[in-house]
């Protein structure tokens, strides 16, 4: 749409809009000349792009297409290093990108391309593991512990100037000596910034750290606060997990010079829940009642058009996905049941006392006058999902990657040590790691699929490819009365002359597979009376 020689009707034209759409959802992105004609301008949108920051992944915001092209080859040539392109950060050096110093130093985007962690079991005396399935295993002792990272230090290819260590106590093991910890209660100059103290964080004391994992990723460390008697009396959370929802809005803002990586509801979320594993009292966060709400922007084509019936609807505005369930969140009877998958969107809000009086629109279906339904969040008829609803349903998520202490596939009851989950390779299946687009591009909507919603999905690769029906299996589908029962389950004559006559989907000819199966079922036939001798559906060709 940038090119001189290209009109704007022609444009709006080739992405199958009207000029009135140009003006209506990108306005800032054209003028009128004396003259009339339509000409694009320099981009004035702002985008959010993440780059490298020396602790790791920084969101920065990014104006006009120009820069944010620059920060995209950037990133680019920082993979291309990674890859073992040494070259590939050199043109980088001493370059800002609207204000944003680029980091090109080798080492520290090396080592954060290289940083992994485990945990060890342990405390200061050790001691037996007392946990189902831990079969006599016992806690290290910190001793112990100290001697197995001494024994990686010959293995540091590194400067040891700027890695002493190469595996190394994370601080969250320890804090200073009094009691306060070394990165969230501790400024740059290692000074504590606790009212009526004046320690330094140099002086480190290990403290005993506690933890509660529900399945891989999903996990916290927290401290015990004990009485006099030794009994456990509350609970310090340390470094908690979010992962499976960073995808949702925060019900909760956090205080102002909040420096801890996780918010403040992550906290109070993992508080809840490790008071319930070791038998403290506990109440559900006050923010537990507010519906959930997935936070995005109308940064692509494809969600202007999703939300082409809300006139205030402009480029890189905020928005709400309310999560719904189509079993609880709408009471409908059999003749108003939605005909899709509802998707209610509400307009954006930053203050969360301000959420049940949202109106929102169910994008997916309309009513009976061809309008898509409506919906408001304190309606008596409409059920939100809660984030108390996440809570209950994050605990309970099972370990997929690892088997129970029994050697059985993990559930949501299972306790204690697991055991390492043995594969027998069968075909070979080439597939994505397990995500969801409502974690990585929660941002964009036009991603988020039905999948998502329910959970992960794990996209597997060569689905797509195609193959060729067997010539006994053509032969069968050639009889009329066959073909008759086929289009009857849904698989069109077309698809039907391409299977006889070219290469069709491996899901289609599992389809085609299973049809004629179903057709056998209903009419089972002898084997002298199947078409051609035909007397079993073939297997898969390879």
């Amino acid at each position: 749409m940038r090119d001189p020689k290209l009109s704007a009707s022609r444009a709006a034209r080739d992405n199958s809009v009207t000029i009135r759409d140009l003006w209506k959802y990108i306005p800032r992105a054209f003028k009128k000349d004396s003259g009339g004609r339509i000409h694009a301008i320099a981009d004035q949108y702002v985008r959010r792009m993440e780059i490298p920051g020396p602790e790791g992944p920084i969101v920065v915001k990014i104006k006009g297409y120009k820069a944010k092209s620059e920060v995209a080859r950037f990133r680019n040539d920082v993979f291309r290093f990674l890859g073992g392109d040494r070259s590939a950060l050199e043109k980088w050096k001493g370059i800002k990108i609207q204000g944003h110093e680029l980091l090109t130093d080798p080492r520290i985007i090396r080592l954060l391309g290289e940083q992994d962690s485990l945990a060890m079991v342990a405390s200061k005396e050790g001691g037996t593991l007392n946990i189902p399935g831990a079969q006599g295993k016992r806690i290290l002792t910190w001793d112990e512990v100290d001697r197995i990272t001494a024994k990686f230090q010959a293995l540091n290819p590194y400067d040891p100037d700027e890695v002493p260590e190469l595996l190394n106590l994370t601080d969250d093991n320890n804090v200073c000596k009094c009691s306060h910890e070394l990165k969230n209660e501790h400024d740059e100059a290692e000074s504590c910034e606790v009212r009526g103290c004046n320690c330094r964080a140099k002086k480190k004391v290990r403290r005993q750290l506690w933890g509660v994992g529900i399945a891989a990723k999903r996990y916290t460390l927290f401290e015990k606060v004990f009485d006099q008697k030794g009994n456990v009396i509350d609970i310090k959370i340390v470094n908690p997990k979010a992962h499976g929802i960073g995808f949702l809005y925060p019900p909760k803002d956090n205080p102002k010079n909040w420096k801890r990586d996780a918010p403040l509801w992550v906290y109070e979320m993992w508080d809840y829940i490790v008071r319930g594993f070791i038998g403290l009292e506990r109440n559900l966060p006050g923010w537990a009642s507010l519906p959930q709400m997935m936070r995005f922007s109308v940064s692509t084509w494809n969600v202007l058009k999703m939300l082409g019936m809300w006139d205030g609807v402009r480029p890189h505005n905020f928005m709400f996905m309310v999560m719904t369930s189509p079993k609880l969140s709408f009471d409908v009877d059999f003749e108003n049941k939605p005909d899709n998958k509802p998707m209610v969107i509400v307009p954006f809000s930053s203050r969360q006392e301000e959420w049940s009086k949202l109106d929102g629109i169910d994008i997916h279906n309309k009513n009976r006058r061809g309008r898509h339904r409506r919906y408001r969040l304190d309606d008596p008829g409409f059920h939100p999902l809660t984030y108390g609803h996440m809570i209950q349903e994050y605990i309970r998520h099972p370990e997929v990657k690892s088997l129970g202490p029994d050697g059985t596939p993990c559930t949501a009851e299972t306790r204690g040590l697991l055991q390492r989950a043995h594969i027998t390779a069968g075909r070979i299946r080439y597939i994505d790691k397990e995500t969801s687009s409502m974690w990585a591009q929660g941002d964009d909507l036009s991603v988020v699929t039905d999948n998502d919603e329910a959970g992960f999905r794990v996209v597997e690769y060569g689905k797509s490819r195609k193959v060729v029906l067997p010539d006994s299996l053509k032969r069968e589908i050639q009889g009329t009365k066959l073909q008759r029962e086929l289009r009857r389950r849904g698989i069109g004559q077309h698809t039907i002359e391409k299977a006889l006559h070219a290469h069709v989907r491996v899901n289609t000819y599992r389809k085609i597979v299973s049809a004629i199966d179903e057709c056998r079922r209903e009419k089972p036939k002898s084997r002298d009376a199947m078409p051609d001798g035909a007397s079993r559906t073939p297997r898969m060709p390879a």
